[in-house]
């Protein structure tokens, strides 16, 4: 256990897979407490179970966070755990690829729910815990470099994350005297086991996809450690309304541009 974040108590949503599970784990070796929020709560209670054998201290919090009473019940299970709630990490996120003329409208009034509606829930509910203590709290938002520019099939999901944009500047100085920090972390492709699948359906793609970052190759989960941790700890006190891109250079690199 690293220490970083010892006595902190954080909520993690979306942390059963994907971004969401490695760093649920890396936030109880950094000693926080740790509320693992997911929808399944099969693969919550599993990653809080590796957190408890590695030495951690965690609890499973499932629901759907485009559910109020959902959001509610899990900020409320990890306040009687833990006492408190002093940062979340919103990982939450729902995806769908497709062309604008044939878009189902299901499909984005799921999308909407859950990039939107879900971090409006997730981000007051949070504030509303912490403005009650008096003592201020971190909040870390997970966007995405598709929040930049435009890409076929991609359009609602940039759409949602450019939305996340103007509304991590609104909550954070909404909730500034209340010494509530909001921020949010930019991802470009990550290599998860949630995205083998894509990855790997063409043998090119992660040929094709690293050799547009300027560092030379795909995200892991590994990489947003130590931003989180600044992020969420007393050494970014002054630090609210940013969105830090965690991207490889990604997000400044003309298209004209060769690596």
């Amino acid at each position: 256990m690293s220490g970083a974040l010892l006595g902190k108590v954080v909520l993690v949503t979306g942390a059963g897979g994907g971004i969401g599970a490695p760093v649920a784990r890396h936030l109880g070796a950094a000693g926080a407490d740790v509320a693992v929020g997911e929808l399944a709560a099969d693969r919550a209670e599993k990653v809080a179970a590796e957190i408890v054998a590695a030495g951690g201290s965690a609890i499973a919090v499932a629901g759907d966070v485009s559910m109020e009473a959902d959001v509610t019940a899990m900020f409320d299970a990890a306040v009687d755990r833990f006492g408190r709630i002093d940062g979340v990490v919103h990982l939450a996120t729902f995806t769908g690829n497709g062309p604008l003329l044939e878009f189902p409208l299901d499909r984005f009034d799921q999308i909407v729910a859950v990039n939107l509606r879900g971090a409006l829930l997730v981000g007051r509910t949070a504030a509303r815990h912490m403005i009650a203590r008096r003592a201020g709290g971190s909040l870390v938002l997970f966007s995405s470099v598709t929040s930049l520019y435009g890409a076929p099939g991609q359009a609602i999901y940039g759409m949602t994350k450019a939305g996340l944009q103007g509304l991590i500047k609104s909550m954070a100085i909404e909730w500034a005297p209340h010494r509530i920090r909001v921020n949010g972390l930019s991802p470009t492709t990550t290599d998860t086991p949630l995205a083998k699948a894509w990855l790997d359906s063409d043998p090119t793609l992660r040929d094709t996809i690293a050799s547009s970052v300027p560092l030379g190759r795909l995200a892991e989960p590994e990489d947003f450690f130590g931003t989180l941790e600044l992020l969420l700890g007393d050494g970014a006190g002054f630090i609210t309304g940013q969105t830090i891109f965690v991207d490889g250079g990604v997000s400044v690199t003309h298209p004209l541009i060769k690596r």
